[in-house]
């Protein structure tokens, strides 16, 4: 989920163009309803910001762990915070990355890539 609609669009094209099937939301409150209530929607990985409107990143990070059915979704941070203290927060709750903003494209879809590698096609839920 992201709340910024150009940084959205930015990730979603070139995701887009590698052939990835990219969801977005411009808020966890948004992102939350497409997990849960698009039963075929089973994302390989999800992007989050932190900071959002309605419901952020953290609240939407917990409900994901506490939900059987998303626990398990690999999910990556995309955030202007550079608070160590956050992040070792969210490595203790399952985030499998953390990119500060401002993003860099390359190391965004390397990153991606990285947590992935295991699957054989790639979707993206973005709350991107």
């Amino acid at each position: 989920a992201e709340d910024n609609l150009q940084i959205r669009k930015l990730i979603t094209s070139r995701l887009k163009h590698l052939g990835a099937v990219v969801e977005t939301a411009e808020n966890g409150k948004i992102a939350w309803e497409m997990l849960t209530l698009k039963p075929d929607f089973k994302p390989d990985v999800v992007l989050m910001d932190m900071m959002m409107p309605e419901m952020n990143g953290v609240e939407l990070l917990g409900q994901m762990r506490k939900s059987t059915t998303h626990r398990n979704v690999p999910v990556i941070v995309v955030s202007a915070r550079r608070d160590r203290k956050l992040v070792i927060l969210l490595m203790r709750i399952g985030i499998q990355g953390y990119i500060v903003k401002p993003l860099k494209v390359g190391e965004a879809l390397m990153r991606i890539a990285e947590v992935i590698r295991d699957g054989t096609s790639i979707k993206l839920g973005a709350p991107l």
